[in-house]
């Protein structure tokens, strides 16, 4: 079945500065691979994360926290709908 979400909880593309980077570590492959599974993916910024890295996503990365609306009953209207 696989999994209904993908939490990332920040530093998506980089890792910071003090960190050496790990031989054949490709930012761009990674937001390709994040960027097809967009719909399900829910992040929040990490200390490393920026407005430069947000322009190769399709999913929010710049927001300190995120919510997160699961029905538990399908015969209740989701919330996000009327947005």
């Amino acid at each position: 079945m696989g999994a209904q979400w993908l939490v990332i909880l920040g530093d998506v593309l980089n890792h910071g500065p003090r960190n050496a980077l790990p031989e054949g570590y490709a930012p761009a492959q990674v937001a390709e691979a994040l960027n097809s599974v967009a719909e399900r993916v829910i992040a929040v910024r990490g200390n490393c994360d920026s407005e430069v890295d947000q322009m190769l996503l399709r999913f929010p990365i710049t927001a300190p926290w995120q919510q997160v609306f699961e029905r538990a009953n399908p015969s209740v209207s989701d919330p996000r709908a009327s947005v």
